[in-house]
């Protein structure tokens, strides 16, 4: 049986599921910002991805929906980018981070209770082989 798991949630975690991960090892393994704005013609979206990628964003996606084109960027957003993108983006609080959390073997189970009872999308779990466990776990 494998000493540890590796499991990569969609983020930010609630408090309720931190307290329970108190001997867990958290990393952040990929981050994003999304944009919200109301949804824009063509050429006002052509003209936004130009100015994101000016700066040096990295688009991620592009989704455009009935009301809303919602842009998706790698990485996250500090104030100094947010208010340069306050004219373009109505919103800017949707944060996704890909959360690795290394669980020992024993509290799986738990672990895992604990972040589906409190709405934690769950992407993947995969054993870490016992070599690249933590000694003890």
């Amino acid at each position: 049986m494998p000493e540890a798991y590796d499991v990569k949630v969609l983020g930010p975690l609630p408090e309720a599921v931190l307290t329970s991960l108190r001997h867990a090892r958290i990393g952040v393994a990929e981050a994003r910002t999304v944009l919200s704005t109301p949804r824009p013609d063509a050429d006002r979206l052509a003209s936004m991805v130009s100015r994101l990628s000016g700066l040096g964003l990295e688009l991620s996606e592009v989704r455009r929906g009935p009301r809303h084109t919602e842009i998706e960027i790698r990485g996250l957003l500090g104030p100094s980018l947010q208010a340069a993108l306050s004219d373009i983006a109505d919103s800017m609080a949707r944060w996704r981070c890909v959360l690795l959390l290394r669980l020992p073997a024993r509290r799986l189970t738990e672990v895992l209770q604990a972040l589906t009872d409190n709405g934690v999308h769950l992407i993947a779990i995969r054993a870490v082989p016992p070599i690249l466990a933590p000694a003890g776990w």
